[in-house]
């Protein structure tokens, strides 16, 4: 069988749908049978996937996503002649003559009260995920509240919709090497007890009413609000609030490689989004060992298992504030969080996630 994947996404600083792209890519090549040919689409500078015979990367010239996806891609696509082609990233260019499968990561483009994106984006995505959708011979969708989603909001016939959930990497783990874990505490100057959220700052992941919950506890707990990802759009009041409060430390991007480290130090992980198609996070912290207080909306719970966080209403302030002085102060209950934290993300791994996502690729 000749199989494809188109991993665009690669050269994005950093996301969950980029981590989904490198990490099933690599985990498909490693079961990939001698027999099938994998043939890999992105615009990376250089090759960068392990290399085997029955492999082949095939680089993007152009920068442009919209050239790419639409002119560029679909050329060199049906040159190879490919039996069956994934699209991992929620858009199926047009004029693709190899069966389809694309990954669905969520809907919120179609949900305006969560500001999830910018309006030219959520046009464009609005009507290429619905087109990509009907044009698809089958659909991943990454949890069975996406796939609820996908039925509800965009009229799919639920038997062509399969749940694949995403995995964590292995270098997400208890970190035993203390002069590892002092050097991340001085180059990010974090002080000994923090409470960690690792996202973008947008609307729909909930900052303000986090901010405002911890502002609430911080002198009872002494503790600091650690904040690392991208700084999205519409989030001038929360970035106002952060610069106001010693306290709450914003370290924007960062290596990858620093993150495991980070899930290490943090006394809490704390999640509060109030839409979710997935929530990758929550298993790289449990993964390391850190209790989880999580938002109880879309897919969180599913992600997080029954007991593997304690959950919050994300509409409440209180809840929220409630929620980490109980955590921080409860070791029992942190213990807890932490044990049943481990035991649900050997449910998830990429291996798993290959495997079953080349059953639906054949």
């Amino acid at each position: 069988m000749r199989i494809g994947i188109y991993a665009r996404g690669l050269t994005e600083k950093s996301g969950g749908v980029k981590v989904y792209i490198n990490e099933l890519t690599n985990s498909l090549i490693k079961i990939l049978p001698k027999n099938d040919a994998l043939f890999v689409f992105h615009n990376s500078d250089k090759k960068v996937f392990n290399k085997k015979s029955n492999v082949h990367e095939i680089l993007l010239k152009s920068k442009s996503k919209l050239y790419a996806d639409f002119i560029e891609a679909p050329r060199l696509i049906n040159q190879n002649n490919l039996d069956v082609i994934l699209f991992p990233k929620n858009v199926i260019p047009y004029r693709i003559k190899a069966k389809k499968l694309v990954t669905i990561h969520d809907l919120a483009y179609y949900m305006p009260k969560y500001n999830a994106y910018t309006l030219l984006d959520t046009i464009y995505m609005k009507f290429m995920i619905k087109s990509s959708c009907k044009r698809a011979d089958k659909i991943i969708s990454v949890s069975e509240n996406t796939k609820k989603d996908i039925i509800n909001i965009l009229n799919i016939n639920p038997d062509k919709i399969e749940v694949v959930h995403e995995g964590v990497d292995s270098k997400f783990k208890i970190i035993k090497d203390k002069e590892k874990l002092d050097n991340i505490k001085k180059k990010y100057n974090l002080s000994n007890n923090f409470i960690f959220y690792a996202g973008s700052i947008s609307p729909r992941k909930n900052i303000k009413r986090l901010i405002s919950a911890f502002q609430s506890i911080q002198e009872k707990t002494n503790l600091d609000l650690v904040i690392t990802g991208n700084k999205l759009w519409k989030n001038q009041q929360e970035m106002q609030m952060i610069k106001q409060n010693p306290r709450i430390k914003v370290l924007g991007f960062i290596p990858e490689e620093d993150l495991p480290a980070l899930y290490n130090l943090a006394k809490i992980y704390i999640y509060p989004s109030l839409y979710e198609g997935f929530g990758l996070p929550i298993l790289e912290a449990q993964a390391c060992g850190c209790p989880i207080i999580s938002s109880n909306a879309s897919s969180l719970p599913e992600v997080a298992g029954k007991h593997g966080a304690l959950f919050v209403n994300p509409q409440s302030e209180k809840e929220i504030a409630q929620s980490i002085e109980n955590v921080f102060n409860n070791p029992k209950l942190k213990s807890q969080l932490i044990k049943a934290g481990f035991d649900n993300v050997k449910s998830f791994e990429w291996s798993n996630s290959a495997v079953r996502t080349m059953k639906v690729l054949r």
